[in-house]
């Protein structure tokens, strides 16, 4: 394993994210983490060097940081790896709610103090509506000043004159940012991109990259997209390198699932080395991200925040189903079939708007429901 410095302490370059862990059907037909699996993946990760855990408030139905807090004592192993946690905004309606939901998720993970804490998804809108209205910030600073916050960041979601804004009025409380990156989103215009990766390293602030495979999308491109990367490495290898390569990326966080997934990524992460790749392959990785980008028509990561729909719409399977019915020109097969098996369509949407209030994309989610309702029925 290679290790960078972040905020001090020596990290692993791969950090394990616990919001896709494996998943089982309960007693009742729901999908809930399978400990037992992620409680073996936890261990893997830890004997192999993975020293960096990352989770928040609303994984899996809230339930994320229990079953991380549940590993971390089966495994003795609390003391030798750093863990991150958020504050939900949207969980946020007065000053006293911060260091309530603070001492809930304390609670839940059993834990008596966070490493690395980040404000989530922070936006334009959650920095001055939440953050700023209710003082957030002084309650950080006096959690880091009794040690209960070792070091607090922030996660981002917004465009680039946002995220500007924010590392600046932050001044010196923040530490770190977490940033959505990946081959696709880094010169699109969407999300902090390279611009803000390397924004935030001129201001002193250490970088971890979150959506390294936008959700997984990039694990298995489409073939027009595939025929640009370089050769010789698989899409899920060459789409870590193109991070692992800067120099201001102090850690990729990945979603993994499953045991392949996380064996894969870590014997990655065994070569990663600033600098790894070629301009040739840095240029023919960019233009793969503009193929990409051309076909896909909504940036939906399959994060699942916009969960539970009010009227049950599976709304990243939609448009899960939308893109690539365009990625892979199948507008008359194979998409439209899945689509007329989805229990609950589309333009089942009643506008009530809970999805686009928590969509860390910022999609108009109603108006893409209805316009995926119309190409895939």
């Amino acid at each position: 394993m290679k290790y960078r410095d972040l905020c001090g302490n020596n990290v692993s370059v791969l950090g394990l994210g616990c919001m896709r862990l494996p998943e089982k059907k309960n007693a009742d037909g729901k999908s809930v983490i399978d400990y037992e699996r992620f409680a073996e993946m936890a261990e893997y990760a830890y004997e192999n060097g993975v020293n960096y855990f990352d989770t928040a408030y609303m994984y899996h139905d809230y339930t994320s940081e229990i079953e991380l807090g549940k590993a971390l004592r089966q495994l003795g192993i609390r003391d030798k790896v750093y863990i991150a946690d958020k504050l939900p905004p949207w969980n946020v309606n007065s000053k006293e709610d911060v260091l309530k939901v603070f001492e809930e998720q304390l609670q839940k993970t059993g834990l008596d103090y966070f490493d690395y804490y980040l404000l989530h998804n922070m936006s334009s809108e959650h920095w001055n509506n939440t953050i700023k209205k209710y003082d957030v910030m002084s309650v950080m600073r006096s959690l880091k000043e009794s040690g209960r916050i070792r070091h607090l960041g922030f996660s981002f979601h917004d465009d680039l004159d946002a995220f500007k804004d924010i590392i600046d009025e932050g001044g010196e409380d923040f530490e770190f940012c977490q940033i959505q990156l990946n081959y696709a989103d880094a010169a699109s215009g969407f999300q902090a991109g390279l611009k803000g990766l390397e924004y935030a390293h001129l201001k002193g602030l250490d970088v971890i990259i979150m959506e390294p495979l936008r959700g997984g999308k990039l694990a298995c491109p489409p073939e027009h997209v595939k025929e640009k990367l370089p050769e010789g490495k698989s899409a899920v290898e060459i789409g870590l390198d193109f991070l692992w390569d800067r120099p201001e990326v102090n850690l990729v966080l990945s979603g993994m699932s499953s045991m392949e997934q996380l064996k894969e990524n870590i014997e990655y992460a065994k070569r990663a080395e600033p600098g790894m790749l070629t301009d040739a392959e840095r240029a023919a990785v960019l233009e793969a991200g503009e193929a990409y980008n051309s076909g896909a028509r909504v940036g939906c990561t399959g994060c699942a925040y916009c969960m539970p729909c009010s009227v049950s719409i599976n709304i990243p399977e939609v448009f899960r189903l939308y893109n690539k019915q365009a990625l892979e020109y199948s507008w008359e097969t194979g998409q439209k079939d899945a689509y007329k098996n989805l229990e609950v369509k589309a333009d089942s949407c009643v506008h009530c708007g809970k999805c686009t209030s928590h969509c860390p994309q910022n999609l108009e989610i109603p108006k893409l429901l209805k316009e995926a309702h119309i190409s895939l029925s």
